[in-house]
């Protein structure tokens, strides 16, 4: 009987080594965890191409030669809102964190800052009026092509109204047609619910009359004019 006691202990000293020894997992993971989504990765700021397209555009924005503008500095930023570090006082901002850049520039001994996004959103970043400079490529096309007059754009306007609302040119009275600058990249029709860019911009803005109703054109520097059934104002009218 003596024995068997003993056999007893052998067995369950054994079952207990097994029950310690068990095969520990081969995925690599921690029971219970879970990994970590790979977040998209921020788009990156091409300095060495942003540097001439600052100056070009600098320099068209000012009319003065591109070998008179100096750069002083560039750096990469992360501008804490889509003001890009220049808000104008009195307008809110996207609170986003956006890839950008600081260029620091002078003519004639006159210091300027543009802030810009990843991409080719200039601002010329002064303290109490943020101007959005229009990049140098647009600005040379618009160079290569004849002056258009002002009455150009209040044609170009009557031919689109007509054409769209299959109408007389002869029944379209032009009422306005002028230079302005819009408070915004909304060119002063901001639709409730969209983010805009909140810097001066340059365009043009043609109101006409049809049949006793008035229609508003809004446009850029691009003269790309379009219907704006809920008109602003413009931040001033420059002629």
């Amino acid at each position: 009987m003596r024995w068997k006691a003993v056999a007893m202990m052998v067995v369950l000293l054994l079952a207990g080594c097994s029950a310690a020894e068990a095969p520990t997992p081969t995925s690599g993971m921690v029971p219970g965890t879970v990994e970590a989504p790979t977040l998209p990765a921020a788009p990156s700021v091409d300095l060495t191409q942003l540097r001439p397209l600052v100056v070009q555009s600098l320099a068209a924005h000012l009319n003065v030669a591109a070998d008179q503008v100096h750069v002083e500095s560039i750096e990469e930023q992360e501008w804490p809102s889509a003001a890009l570090g220049c808000p104008e006082p009195g307008f809110q901002y996207a609170q986003v964190v956006t890839p950008g850049a600081l260029v620091k520039l002078s003519v004639n001994g006159q210091a300027y800052a543009v802030h810009t996004d990843a991409q080719d959103t200039l601002v010329l970043c002064n303290p109490d009026k943020p101007v959005l400079l229009e990049p140098a490529s647009a600005s040379s096309s618009q160079e290569e092509q004849p002056t258009v007059s002002a009455q150009t754009n209040a044609q170009q306007v009557v031919s689109q109204h007509a054409a769209d609302f299959a109408v007389d040119a002869s029944s379209i009275t032009v009422l306005t047609d002028e230079a302005v600058t819009w408070p915004s990249s909304g060119l002063g029709c901001e639709k409730p619910g969209q983010s805009y860019l909140t810097v001066l911009t340059p365009g043009f803005r043609v109101i006409i009359e049809q049949d006793g109703v008035q229609y508003a054109y809004h446009a850029g520097r691009d003269r790309q004019f379009f219907l704006c059934t809920n008109p602003g104002a413009p931040a001033q009218v420059d002629r």
